[in-house]
């Protein structure tokens, strides 16, 4: 599943520590062959809810929220998908101007374009 994604998304191949965290993740919420029940639910005794997860590597925009900004100025940046927050519902969103790692909650994805 790894190979596919970095296959897939090809601005991203530096990213593969990212890739992994996301396959481990979503590896924990599938139904496993043997047990037919997902790690996940195992664990805390509730199934999984599936709803929030996205196309890894795909087009994000996120809004600033800078009080210097200008009123005609661009309100959200451009930025792509790399993971989901540990500790928080966050998503982490790798800013492409930058070059950072940032985790933001409210964000507009654009999964069919990468």
């Amino acid at each position: 599943m790894l190979n596919s994604i970095l296959v897939n998304v090809k601005f991203l191949t530096s990213s593969w520590r990212e890739a992994l965290l996301i396959v481990c993740h979503i590896h924990n919420r599938i139904p496993s062959r043997k047990l037919k029940v997902s790690p996940y639910k195992l664990w805390n005794k509730t199934k999984s809810n599936l709803n929030y997860l996205r196309v890894w590597g795909c087009l994000v925009f996120y809004r600033v929220s800078n009080p210097k900004r200008m009123k005609l100025r661009p309100r959200a940046l451009k930025s792509n998908f790399v993971g989901y927050a540990e500790n928080s519902k966050a998503y982490k969103i790798l800013d492409l101007s930058s070059n950072i790692i940032v985790e933001f909650r409210d964000i507009k994805f654009i999964e069919n374009k990468s």
